[in-house]
């Protein structure tokens, strides 16, 4: 499967994604095109934003970077307190610290960080397949 399908099926849910068929792309987003969506961590603002691409994702503003799919080792939520989870651990393959992902959005008691888990897992696993 796509990260387009899986981000259309497991993202839009929350408040702070924007699917970039179904809404208005934000300004601060250039190139318009190869990008599927961005979950904003403050909305309307590009600081922290994880955009999604075909092939990755990127965190944008002063901590930005760029991780695609096929580098992603593993992912930890860094807590065993499910209802302060606000980040997440990323893993990969050439480097020996975890890339912080900043996913401080909820809706109800549910954490954003743990549907954007299940997204980037499903992710690396079609990647995985293929």
């Amino acid at each position: 499967m796509t990260p387009k399908v899986r981000a259309h099926r497991i993202l839009k849910a929350m408040d702070r994604y924007i699917d970039f068929e179904q809404g208005k792309v934000p300004d601060y987003i250039t190139p318009k095109t190869c990008n599927i969506g961005v979950y904003e961590n403050e909305p309307g603002s590009a600081e922290n934003a994880i955009l999604i691409t075909f092939e990755g994702i990127e965190l944008m503003g002063k901590n930005g970077c760029k991780i695609s799919f096929a580098e992603m080792d593993r992912i930890e939520v860094p807590t065993a307190d499910k209802l302060s989870v606000d980040y997440l651990n990323i893993h990969t393959a050439h480097s020996k610290t975890p890339v912080v992902l900043p996913v401080i959005g909820q809706k109800g008691r549910t954490r954003d960080a743990f549907e954007f888990l299940r997204f980037l897992k499903r992710c690396m696993a079609d990647r995985q397949a293929v």
